[in-house]
């Protein structure tokens, strides 16, 4: 990764970071990466306002004007900084060199990483005038587009993980380390750190994160799958690959990076990756999204990160290994072992051939305590294949209930294990 120095203002190459779970320490005996602050800040909409990587040399020299306004984020951030005797920064703008085509893949996948593991982050809200010791919202903002509405910076794709990063704890010599984010406004005014409570309270109220994933990224995993693709539905880039590239950090998953293939072609991507062995491989709230609008059959699989856009509530179940649902991508569709009996599954896989079938996911809307699964609804249409049928809401029901040690209790006989296959539409073979 590229650093850029707060002093000279010049960039120097280094190796970057490991995964914060490694406990790899921010500095000393160990690391090759210094410590290092990093910056967050909604990208100007016009891109000759932002210093580049081959424009770092010639702004320092001079012979570029400096009355931009990337050059002044990029002066105030190394300001604060050096404030804070950090000696290094990383800017998005000037610090990935985008004529690389391998370095910048890198950075692109790398990027969650970065944030987690920089000494501070600022997050310069650009369109926020935070008056200290008045009243209301703090994060609202000024600009003509958002008035009354919360800053820009909360609109934007890549600001999800620059926002959830920071705060993980990593080991070093001299004990744990946490990094801290920052708000600043317009004039770079401190409007407060994101474990501030009542800063949490606003920040979780204009994304819908609960103030828990905000203020111990540690625990993120326990997040369901839709609930995190849920936080990033209403937010929007300038590439539209880049609404599904931004996640990558968020569920721990590395993509080739690929602009040109399609918001819809990515997304499909990002979702094998979460079907395939991780952390995230046996999560069935991948399956529970909506189309409010649409009463169409369609396939199990969502086909935009919008179709997520209510399943902020959905949380998981925990269940044992023997129980969970097994998935695969098939010529034939999306092949499916379920498991809904109330004991462990005893018999060899039985093929269905009804012509409807009800899926209950291991997770629900709401209250866990109640126990009702989400359950997702399917039949055979006229051209033979079994599709989800009733997209248009999240269905859970007290007769679809999981008990309080984890056992499925569903509708058919303990100890079955179904398989059937559900086509995806236009998304067969890609």
């Amino acid at each position: 990764m590229y650093l850029l120095n707060t002093t000279d203002l010049t960039l120097k190459s280094f190796p970057s970071p490991k995964a914060p779970k490694d406990g790899t320490p921010f500095k000393g005996r160990g690391s090759a990466t210094p410590t290092y602050a990093i910056l967050s800040h909604r990208w100007e909409e016009d891109a000759l306002e932002e210093v580049l990587f081959a424009e770092v040399r010639s702004y320092v020299e001079g012979s570029k004007r400096r009355d931009c306004r990337g050059w002044d984020k990029i002066v105030e951030s190394c300001k604060v900084a050096r404030s804070h005797d950090i000696e290094w920064i990383w800017v998005d703008s000037c610090c990935i060199d985008k004529s690389n085509n391998t370095e910048y893949a890198e950075d692109i996948n790398s990027m969650y990483k970065y944030y987690a593991r920089a000494k501070d982050c600022y997050a310069y809200l650009w369109d926020v005038e935070y008056t200290p010791g008045g009243r209301g919202d703090r994060l609202v903002s000024v600009s003509p587009h958002f008035a009354g509405e919360p800053s820009e910076w909360f609109t934007r794709g890549w600001t999800l993980q620059e926002l959830l990063a920071p705060g993980t704890t990593c080991e070093s010599p001299l004990g744990p380390i946490s990094s801290t984010m920052t708000f600043y406004d317009r004039t770079w005014k401190i409007i407060g750190t994101k474990t501030d409570p009542g800063l949490c309270a606003e920040i979780s109220r204009h994304t819908g994160i609960e103030g828990e994933y905000l203020r111990h990224p540690a625990i993120l995993h326990q997040a369901s799958v839709a609930m995190r693709l849920s936080w990033a539905a209403k937010r929007d880039t300038t590439k539209p690959e880049d609404r599904i590239y931004s996640l990558l950090g968020i569920f721990g998953v590395s993509m080739p990076v690929l602009y040109g293939e399609g918001e819809a072609t990515a997304f499909w991507k990002l979702q094998m990756q979460l079907m395939a062995p991780g952390p995230d491989a046996y999560d069935q709230s991948i399956f529970a999204w909506k189309l409010p609008n649409s009463r169409a059959p369609c396939g199990m699989l969502a086909t935009t990160l919008d179709h997520f856009a209510h399943s902020n509530n959905v949380a998981n179940f925990g269940i044992d290994a023997d129980e969970r649902m097994l998935f695969d991508v098939t010529n034939e569709g999306l092949s499916i072992h379920v498991f809904n009996g109330a004991t462990r599954a005893q018999s060899a896989n039985f093929q269905t051939f009804n012509k409807k079938e009800t899926i209950m996911l291991s997770c629900t809307e709401g209250n866990v305590a109640r126990r009702n699964a989400i359950i997702i609804r399917l039949m055979k249409q006229s051209d033979g294949y079994l599709r989800r049928v009733q997209p248009h809401e999240l269905e859970s029901s007290p007769k679809y209930k999981v008990d309080k040690n984890g056992g499925f209790l569903g509708i058919i006989a303990p100890g079955i294990r179904r398989h059937f296959y559900v086509t995806q539409n236009e998304y067969d073979g890609a």
